[in-house]
């Protein structure tokens, strides 16, 4: 019993569950916590694969591509992503779940056998760097006239920065490739779209129905570049220049969401408010009146 709550817990790092959290928090009024989240996410991805490099510890799991394993790489950005959230939540349940669902993570990956106890610790010290920097910069920051794209701009040079030296040392990983790309997109999306972390309107019917639509347009969008065959099909096309294509097209997935989250427009009411349109001024039959002369 105790094997399978550890690996049902396992779940708790992995990208398409953080995403979805993310995702519903940037449709609630507490969109620009989540904003930040999702900067600690980042931060965290790049910096992980840049101390791995640096420590050069041997990954003690004998079946993973990679070949470091300090600091744990799925458990720092958990940290980061739950360290975050425990910090803006006052809510004792909350934070309680958070550090819970944080230490089960720890127990399970170490249980796994994928990392040692040292990796997993830490995974926790950086992270927490993070999420503390990130936390005590930006907390006195007034959401409605914050700039999201002065941020983007440090994380996107930030990934940049890593980029380069994880290629020149030959160490450039897929998680770095495709959060540069998403950095990408999260720039170039807030420069277009300069007020997208405004609220207008936060109804739990719209949070969760907007939260619906943007965890399957990220994901979905995701997943067709990195996991179907996009990104592949488009190296043949650009031999040459395929790094900078490569983030452009990776940046894709963040963009279409920040642009859906500009608009402020969610599919599911507008097709519910349409049907209602249409059978308000659906056009009655005329009635044949008989006319008496």
């Amino acid at each position: 019993m105790l094997d399978s709550f550890l690996t049902f817990m396992l779940i708790f790092n992995k990208m398409y569950i953080h995403v979805p959290i993310i995702v519903f928090g940037l449709m609630s009024a507490r969109r620009y916590d989540f904003f930040n989240v999702w900067i600690c996410y980042l931060f965290a991805v790049f910096l992980t694969s840049l101390l791995k490099v640096s420590f050069k510890i041997p990954l003690i799991y004998p079946h993973s591509s990679d070949i470091y394993g300090f600091p744990s790489g799925h458990m720092m950005v958990s940290v980061a992503v739950y360290g975050y959230l425990f910090l803006c939540f006052s809510s004792l349940i909350l934070r309680t779940l958070l550090v819970f669902v944080s230490l089960c993570l720890s127990v399970a990956t170490v249980y796994a056998g994928y990392h040692t106890s040292f990796d997993i610790a830490g995974s926790w010290v950086f992270a927490g760097l993070i999420v503390c920097v990130v936390y005590y910069i930006t907390r006195d920051n007034n959401p409605l006239t914050v700039k999201a794209w002065k941020t983007s701009a440090i994380v996107f040079m930030f990934g940049v920065i890593s980029y380069s030296i994880l290629l020149g040392l030959n160490y450039l990983r897929s998680g770095v490739v495709q959060s540069s790309g998403i950095a990408t997109g999260l720039l170039i999306g807030s420069v277009i779209c300069k007020n997208w972390l405004k609220v207008r309107q936060h109804s739990l019917f719209r949070v969760f129905s907007m939260g619906l639509e943007g965890s399957i347009i990220f994901i979905g969008s995701f997943t067709m570049i990195y996991e179907m065959g996009l990104m592949e099909l488009i190296r043949s096309y650009f031999p040459g220049n395929f790094r900078v294509v490569s983030l452009l097209i990776g940046a894709l997935p963040s963009l279409i969401l920040i642009l859906y989250i500009a608009l402020n427009r969610s599919l599911l009411m507008f097709f519910i408010h349409w049907k209602k349109i249409f059978v308000v001024y659906r056009p009655r039959e005329r009635d044949d009146y008989k006319f008496k002369l």
